[in-house]
């Protein structure tokens, strides 16, 4: 019996990527933070990344979110 596989790439911008990997990080440092118990991965670092990363990018790339909103490439 052959199995086939069909991958399936669908396009989806980076944007939404980064946006659903940022709201799966704050549930989980909220819990940390409330509970105060040890954890094994760097929620906190891994927002601070985003946050700082999204600085960068506003900062240093000014243009890059206008052509970013048009569509174009950044």
């Amino acid at each position: 019996l052959p199995i086939f596989f069909v991958p399936l790439f669908p396009k989806i911008r980076a944007f939404w990527i980064v946006l659903y990997f940022l709201l799966a990080q704050i549930p989980a440092a909220y819990a940390v933070l409330v509970s105060g118990a040890e954890y094994g991965i760097g929620y906190w670092a891994h927002l601070g990344g985003f946050f700082g990363g999204f600085l960068v990018f506003l900062l240093l790339r000014p243009e890059a979110m206008h052509r970013y909103r048009l569509g174009l490439p950044v």
